[in-house]
C-alpha cells in the first residue's frame, strides 16, 4: 500500500495530492488532510464471485525397479574335545554285625570298580545356506482426467476507499486511490 505525496504547484488551488494502491481491504495511514477541503477518488482493481473448475490432469506413471535382497551363507563350527585320562573309582564296602550288635567295618566283600574314560568328541560344522529374495518391478499408471464442475458467477466488484478521519483511509478491497486536498 504505497503512498506518493506530490507538493502543490505554485499559484494553484491544490494543496497536496496523495496516491497509492490497496491490495486488499484494510486501513491506510496518510498524511493529515483537512477533511472539509479534500476529496478521494478510487479505481477498483478486483473481481468478485466464483469461477467454475475446468482443465485436464495429464496421464502419469510411477515405476519401481526390480530389487534383490541377499543374505550370505554362514558356517557355525564347534571345535573337538578330548576326554583322556579321567578316572573314577568306586569302592563297595559292606558292614556286618559284630557279636555285640554293633556294626563293624568289614573288609570289602565285593570287588573294586574303576572307570576310565578315554576318547574324544569330534568337531562339527553346520552350514546355513544363503538366501535371496526378489521383488519384481512394478508400474502403476493413471490415465488423463478432465476437471469440470460448478458454475461461474464472476462479476466486477466495486472496491474503493473512503476517509474515516484526517489521517486514515479505509479500503474495501483492491484498488488504486488518490486524496486531493485544496487550499
Amino acid at each position: 500500500m504505497g503512498i506518493a505525496t506530490y507538493p502543490a504547484s505554485s499559484g494553484g488551488g491544490i494543496k497536496s495530492v496523495q496516491r497509492g494502491q490497496a491490495v486488499s481491504a484494510g486501513s491506510i495511514t496518510i498524511t493529515a488532510v483537512d477533511v472539509s477541503k479534500s476529496f478521494v477518488r478510487s479505481f477498483s482493481e478486483g473481481a468478485a464471485g466464483t469461477v467454475a473448475a475446468s482443465g485436464q490432469v495429464a496421464a502419469f506413471s510411477i515405476s519401481n525397479p526390480a530389487t534383490n535382497i541377499s543374505n550370505p551363507a554362514a558356517n557355525i563350527s564347534n571345535p573337538s574335545a578330548n576326554l583322556a585320562g579321567n578316572q573314577t573309582e568306586l569302592f563297595a564296602r559292606s558292614f556286618s554285625a559284630g557279636t555285640q550288635g554293633y556294626a563293624t567295618n568289614a573288609e570289602p566283600q565285593n570287588a573294586q570298580y574303576r572307570f576310565t574314560m578315554n576318547g574324544s568328541i569330534g568337531s562339527s560344522t553346520s552350514t546355513l545356506s544363503g538366501t535371496t529374495a526378489s521383488l519384481s518391478s512394478h508400474t502403476s499408471n493413471a490415465a488423463a482426467a478432465n476437471l469440470s464442475g460448478g458454475s461461474t458467477n464472476l462479476t466486477s466488484a466495486s472496491y474503493g476507499v473512503y476517509l474515516s478521519n484526517s489521517t486514515t483511509l479505509v479500503a474495501t478491497g483492491p484498488c488504486r486511490w488518490e486524496v486531493v486536498e485544496f487550499n
